[in-house]
């Protein structure tokens, strides 16, 4: 039988009997040193609560109250609780030492008055705790200190270490940290509270994976600064590119002005042989200034082509009959294929269509030039056929043909397929300008060809959707004699350009003021009252041609103007308002109109 328990030094012997007198003393002697002293809730709940540690609440219980108010419970009983209590607590802590034995990561568990319960060898091999450290019932605040002394706990004072994780411990707050021991191995920690009361810890060398991912941080570090000199190499070629490109362009617009000039020249001459001479010689000029139109076109498709490698170059959409242009084409080059005793005929066609036609020109003109280079014998047709909304225009040949590898070849640059009967030259930029200027007028080029049968080159153009042509009849210009002693004033710093001038201008009994320099034109102005000026726009000095015109507008009586120049963005000027432009090479014609509306207004004043 269990004794009555009356007093508290009774009560504290029965707790001793459960869970030693060490801490039986611990828990009760706080509450009454006086082993005399009755018995009160407290120190009853207290003693409940250490028994209950052992062997389960409800048996503690049972106990504590059967032994407070003397019941009468043998020995039997008390066994066979013990007994049942044993049993589990040993079948539960056999399940725990075999699952913390097997498991990697280290484990501890701490009571609820956070002394060390349970562990797994891991644990103490993991921090190389001193033999025999480990124990039941060693309280928790020990191990965390004898890390802080080894620096396991990072920087910081040993008893605040102590402190901080006593703090969170007795919160039961869950933690999940990654700490890099002194040692170089990287332990995780993750902690939880328990039911009841208590704290799990596990403990987890995560140092390969740590090394793995350094590993690779390294290598994706080191492809993206690969990557990154890369770009920065990239970069400086794009730039080189653009430089260059940009550069080209410069000098390609210088070069056009010092190009076109000789052009320029040669159609004054041209226009000043052809007044008053015989038929045939008229023909003969007039074929001499055809062939400077097709040099002027071409240079001018060239220089657009310049310009759209830098993104500079707007299409100019008009409408007109493709016919008449093909006529052009035919005309221009019948004479280079009668020289290799070639046929080139052509059909023309009535369609009007609706695109730049100076683009288009220098297209077809890049088809004939191949054509007739590489055409030994036997004919070359050039025409156009419908096609739905487009007219195909088509240039055909009797050539060698090309064969199927070479036929996107050759419409790269500097690429040339030369064969046996061909007139060679040319330096196979050719079709190279066909593929860009095509892009830049999103027009379709074509090619077929066989081997031994000939090729046919062909583009597609668009039909013009409301054709609204001019009568070309009513505005062909008609020349008239122009009034004799015309005063015309004329400022160019090329003396070839004056001196064309001056031959031109005297064939149609004009009086030219010849000035080299803004101050000879504007002293001749003021000296002669000219009643017409021809100004070149680049004068190679800070003024240009419109800062002259402007001078001489404000003069009185102020001469018509015209500004002559090679530079196709001169009449974007704002000071071009009201100022005719005249684009070198002149077309006589032209230059012949502006002086018949220019005599014809002075003469109205």
């Amino acid at each position: 039988m269990l004794d009555h328990v009356t007093t508290f030094g009774e009560l504290k012997i029965l707790v001793a009997r459960f869970v030693g007198d060490a801490e039986a003393a611990e828990g009760l002697d706080p509450l009454s040193r006086d082993p005399g002293a009755p018995i009160d809730g407290r120190a009853a709940r207290q003693a409940e609560r250490l028994i209950a540690g052992v062997i389960g609440a409800p048996s503690a219980r049972l106990i504590v109250t059967s032994s407070l108010a003397g019941s009468a419970m043998d020995v039997g009983d008390v066994v066979r609780l013990l007994d049942q209590r044993g049993r589990s607590l040993r079948f539960s802590r056999s399940l725990l030492s075999a699952t913390l034995e097997t498991i990697d990561p280290g484990v501890s568990v701490i009571d609820a008055n956070l002394r060390l319960v349970a562990w797994n060898p891991r644990y103490v091999e993991m921090f190389d705790y001193p033999e025999d450290y480990v124990i039941a019932g060693r309280p928790i605040a020990d191990l965390i200190r004898y890390n802080a002394e080894r620096g396991e706990c990072g920087p910081g004072g040993v008893e605040a270490h102590v402190s901080r994780r006593l703090a969170h411990l007795e919160r039961g707050l869950p933690h999940s940290f990654e700490r890099l021991r002194p040692s170089g191995r990287w332990i995780k920690t993750v902690g939880r509270a328990m039911p009841g009361g208590g704290y799990v810890q596990s403990f987890t060398d995560i140092t390969a994976e740590k090394t793995a991912q350094a590993e690779l941080e390294a290598r994706v570090e080191a492809r993206t600064h690969d990557l990154a000199q890369t770009n920065t190499m990239l970069d400086e070629a794009r730039r080189h590119a653009e430089t260059a490109t940009r550069d080209k362009t410069r000098f390609l617009a210088a070069a056009s002005h010092d190009l076109l000039q000789p052009l320029h020249a040669a159609r004054l001459f041209c226009a000043a042989l052809d007044e008053g001479k015989a038929p045939h010689q008229a023909d003969l000029v007039r074929a001499i200034d055809g062939a400077i139109e097709s040099a002027d076109t071409l240079l001018r498709a060239l220089l657009d082509v310049s310009r759209l490698d830098a993104g500079g170059v707007v299409p100019k959409i008009e409408q007109f009959v493709l016919g008449d242009l093909i006529e052009e084409l035919a005309a221009e080059f019948r004479p280079l294929a009668g020289e290799r005793a070639l046929i080139l005929a052509s059909h023309p066609g009535t369609h009007i269509v609706a695109t730049d036609r100076s683009l288009l020109r220098s297209i077809l003109q890049n088809f004939l030039s191949n054509a007739v280079r590489y055409t030994p014998s036997g004919r070359i047709w050039i025409g156009a056929r419908r096609r739905g909304g487009d007219v195909l225009v088509e240039v055909r040949d009797s050539g060698p043909g090309i064969a199927a590898g070479d036929r996107e070849r050759i419409f790269a640059e500097f690429e040339r397929v030369e064969s046996k009967g061909s007139a060679g030259g040319g330096v196979g930029l050719g079709l190279a300008i066909v593929q860009r200027i095509a892009q830049l007028l999103d027009l379709r080029i074509e090619l077929r060809s066989q081997p031994g049968a000939g090729s046919t080159f062909a583009v597609r153009v668009p039909l013009a959707a409301h054709a609204t042509l001019p009568d070309r009849a009513r505005t062909a210009p008609v020349l008239r004699d122009l009034p004799p002693g015309l005063r015309v004033l004329c400022l160019d710093n090329d003396a070839a350009i004056l001196a064309a001038l001056d031959a031109a201008l005297r064939s149609r009994r004009c009086v030219p003021l010849l000035a080299a320099t803004i101050e000879e034109a504007m002293t001749l102005a003021a000296d002669e009252e000219p009643d017409v000026a021809l100004i070149d726009f680049h004068l190679e000095v800070a003024q240009d041609g419109l800062d002259v015109a402007e001078r001489l507008s404000a003069m009185a009586p102020a001469p018509a103007i015209a500004l002559v120049t090679a530079d196709r963005s001169a009449a974007d000027d704002p000071r071009c308002a009201g100022i005719t432009v005249l684009n070198k090479p002149v077309v006589p014609g032209e230059l012949w109109a502006f002086l018949e509306r220019a005599s014809a207004a002075a003469a109205a004043v």
